[in-house]
């Protein structure tokens, strides 16, 4: 199934240059088992003062059976970390009798087509 998730960024300041948003979903070792960058796919946005919303939809991300956990990074042209959010949007995949793990480590070696719309 699609993966999709709202990121609600709120500014207290403009920040000077565009900037990229990439994340990555951890598995339960911690372990970066699918990573989106921004800088490949997308071009740079702005973000206003005050309050940003940002939508991301991840086809079919090929997770399996479940914990995991969510890393967001905000970034410059100059890759400059400007912001790092870890252990954020904890979710589980689990089957219809409540199971959530999986036998085995599976990363993805599909790189998922990743929908950004912002405001």
């Amino acid at each position: 199934e699609n993966l999709e998730f709202n990121l609600s960024i709120n500014l207290t300041k403009e920040l000077e240059n565009k900037i990229y948003i990439d994340f990555a979903v951890l598995n339960q070792l911690e372990e970066f088992v699918l990573h989106y960058r921004m800088d490949f796919d997308s071009d740079p946005i702005t973000l206003k003062k005050e309050k940003n919303y940002i939508k991301f939809k991840v086809d079919n991300p090929g997770l399996i059976l479940g914990e995991y956990s969510m890393v967001f990074y905000i970034y410059n042209r100059a890759r400059n970390i400007l912001f790092w959010v870890e252990n954020s949007a904890k979710f589980n995949i689990s089957n219809l009798s409540n199971s959530n793990i999986a036998k085995g480590i599976v990363k993805s070696k599909l790189i998922p087509k990743v929908k950004l719309t912002y405001n």
